[in-house]
């Protein structure tokens, strides 16, 4: 239910894809009326709900859209995708695409999933995309499909299938968000619950045609038919000012046994075969790998499924080349240099436990205006080199990334929940110096933090601006006066700085749902 608000002539830029732009950063230059004065009126100005349980995607924000100053678009994980008033949380749209079931372990819940990757909205071509997955039974092969959407009306303009040749016990699972450069559209396959046998890839669609061209699977037919090497970004593929691209791949497929890949795939001890818990910067058509690097863990290094699980981001720090800063579920934040990837990084900071979970996943955010990139702390432990809260780290020259400052709030993420940790969400900065992130709490809710971008202060009086209902991953979306946070439990918040818009309670509290897989 929305909240009916006061007429507003507030007027919005789109967001379009997750993170802002291609780059991922979490950096909206037009998000200037988020100060750290402005905190002070931050209030909620709508809540609204998918009707479904759950979500793991970022809304996007499309400007001007019919009779409408902003829509939101946000995809549930029954398959279902919705738009939303901008301005009162009114439901506008939703249309349903079908969802896949799978079971995780023996005797275990039985998951519906469908739409739970990040869609994409084309202002210049008005006309938005989303990825969903189906099958016909539970743990069998899934046939993914991007469709392209009117987003005013939700109809299908087009649709192609982007796993058209499945191998005999394939089972795929389209979890990254969709990024869009010109004609060509990304989008990236992984697993659901590590289930053997599946083919990390990324593939890339011609939109003008809904036509699949050239896929590059991570460490299938990378020396052997190897299963795994899923590309799990929340984001999924970055791009450079160049269109290269950039992905981060999780672990291959080690199970062994009668759990283990099957005929034809081929059965390994080492994850990092093939481009296995690699950063890979591949040429814009996908058929050329111009660099890669395989992570080098320092620590605990038996570990098993440690996924390069972050999406990359990519900036320009001054008098530096372009910089990618990519993250993975052992705690590990690397940054390189764009053009000398293969030489390995400029800079390793270890931020968790390196353990097999999700205490570590998501990305950092990078602000032009401060120079720093802000990366999560979620725990202590481990050989964590900071307390809970968040790290702002500096490039000054381009072979000494650097902590400017450090920030403690928030729990240890440590062992909250059913696995080894609950991520924070990843952060957006603002371009009035801003920084928004959350963090979980042991209820199963997570509070939302405002930080001043420069100095690290906790503001809001050292206090949350928000307890969402549910965990908290995706990080807000902020243009204009208004920002937007999606939780885990399909809530969805309008937050607001205008003084014309009354404040209102939250309407919905934590209810049980089956678990999502930990990603």
């Amino acid at each position: 239910m929305a909240a009916a608000v006061a007429a507003s002539t507030d007027t919005f830029n789109s967001w379009p894809t997750y993170g802002y732009d291609n780059a991922h950063n979490g950096y909206n230059p037009n998000s200037k009326l988020f100060t750290t004065a402005s905190i002070s009126i931050l209030h909620l100005g709508w809540q609204a709900k998918l009707a479904e349980s759950g979500s793991q995607t970022q809304p996007i924000l499309a400007a001007k859209i019919g009779t409408h100053q902003g829509l939101l678009f946000a995809g549930g994980r029954n398959g279902i995708e919705y738009a939303f008033d901008a301005l009162t949380g009114a439901q506008v749209w939703s249309q349903s695409f079908g969802s896949e079931q799978m079971q995780c372990v023996n005797n275990g819940p039985l998951l519906t999933l469908g739409n739970q990757a990040t869609a994409v909205y084309d202002p210049v071509a008005n006309v938005m995309y989303m990825v969903d997955g189906t099958n016909t039974a539970p743990n069998t092969p899934q046939t993914i499909t991007v469709y392209k959407l009117d987003p005013a009306t939700g109809a299908t303009l087009g649709s192609v299938n982007i796993t058209p040749t499945n191998l005999p016990g394939e089972i795929d699972f389209a979890h990254t968000g969709l990024t869009l450069s010109g004609g060509t559209l990304y989008v990236g396959t992984g697993s659901t619950c590590d289930l053997s046998s599946w083919r990390g890839r990324i593939a890339a669609v011609n939109v003008s045609s809904m036509t699949l061209g050239n896929t590059f699977f991570t460490v299938y037919d990378q020396g052997a038919a190897y299963s795994g090497g899923g590309v799990w970004g929340w984001g999924g593929a970055t791009l450079d000012s160049a269109g290269n691209v950039y992905i981060g791949v999780g672990n291959a497929d080690i199970n062994q046994g009668v759990i283990g890949p099957k005929a034809p795939f081929v059965k390994t001890t080492n994850e990092q075969v093939g481009y296995g818990e690699h950063l890979v910067k591949l040429s814009s058509d996908l058929s050329t790998v111009l660099s890669s690097h395989a992570v080098k863990y320092t620590f605990n290094d038996t570990a098993r499924n440690l996924d390069l699980s972050g999406t990359p981001v990519i900036f320009d720090p001054l008098h530096c080349s372009s910089v990618v800063a990519i993250q993975g579920k052992a705690g590990l934040l690397n940054f390189y240099n764009v053009s000398k990837i293969s030489g390995g990084p400029l800079a390793s900071f270890t931020f968790s436990e390196a353990e097999d979970e999700v205490s570590y996943i998501g990305n950092g955010a990078y602000s032009p205006l401060t120079g720093l990139y802000y990366a999560n702390v979620p725990t202590a432990q481990g050989g964590s080199i900071e307390p809970p809260g968040m790290v702002a780290i500096g490039v000054t020259n381009c072979t000494t990334p650097s902590i400017v400052w450090d920030a403690q709030f928030g729990a240890d993420s440590y062992n909250i929940g059913s696995h080894d940790g609950q991520p924070r969400s990843a952060p957006s900065v603002t371009a009035g110096n801003v920084v928004f992130v959350s963090s979980p709490t042991a209820a199963g809710t997570s509070q939302l933090w405002a930080l001043d971008a420069t100095t690290g202060a906790v503001l809001n009086g050292g206090t949350p601006v928000l307890t969402t209902s549910n965990l908290m991953r995706m990080p807000p979306v902020i243009d204009g006066k208004w920002m937007y946070v999606l939780d885990q439990g399909g809530n969805l918040y309008g937050l607001t700085i205008d003084p014309n818009i009354a404040h209102v309670k939250a309407r919905f509290q934590q209810t049980a749902e089956p678990p999502l897989p930990a990603w």
